[in-house]
């Protein structure tokens, strides 16, 4: 199993690398926070087992590791930065994980992982207490991510749609949607 300190660090290592070069979002305490929730849920229904062994809590923002919160809580608001982790620090099916999941969540806005994590069906919201911090079962977590799995990288090229090859007239390529076009 994972440290949870390598598995943070590698996102936000990996984020860093991505925002300078001007590929996505800086990492934050908050979207860190998401992220690892999501990790945490596709290690546990893919392999059949926690990422980490820190709980998640449901606090009144989402879902919280909250030993990681502590760790990063002095940046505020602020983008934090990391080094990467030898490749030591995980397993072939650990760091297969990290990267589809960084893929997969890397698109997303910080506000749009909240709003995520935040829906009527989630872990979150069962576990959600007004004004109290419960720990939200790794079963739990486990059951929601099985009906909403993360897509291995090979899975998702498999979901590509095979295209005919392209005909050629005169060293030019004639597509199939061109010959249909009525030009007239």
């Amino acid at each position: 199993m994972a440290k949870l300190n390598d598995v943070a660090n590698f996102f936000i290592a990996i984020a860093g690398e991505m925002a300078d070069a001007g590929l996505g979002d800086a990492m934050t305490n908050l979207r860190l926070q998401k992220i690892l929730y999501y990790a945490q849920g596709w290690s546990l229904a893919r392999n059949g087992k926690p990422l980490f062994d820190e709980p998640i809590e449901a606090w009144q923002f989402g879902p919280v590791v909250p030993a990681a919160y502590e760790w990063y809580k002095n940046s505020g608001r602020g983008v934090l930065s990391a080094k990467m982790p030898s490749a030591s620090a995980f397993t072939t099916e650990e760091m297969e994980l990290l990267t589809d999941a960084f893929a997969e969540l890397d698109q997303y806005s910080t506000s749009a992982l909240v709003s995520m994590t935040h829906g009527a069906d989630t872990p979150w919201s069962s576990a959600r207490e007004a004004g109290k911090r419960k720990t939200i079962s790794n079963e739990d977590i486990r059951q929601y991510f099985l009906n909403h799995p993360l897509l291995t990288f090979k899975e998702k090229v498999s979901r590509i749609p095979i295209v005919e090859p392209l005909r050629y007239e005169n060293g030019v390529p004639v597509f199939a949607a061109e010959e249909a076009w009525d030009y007239d």
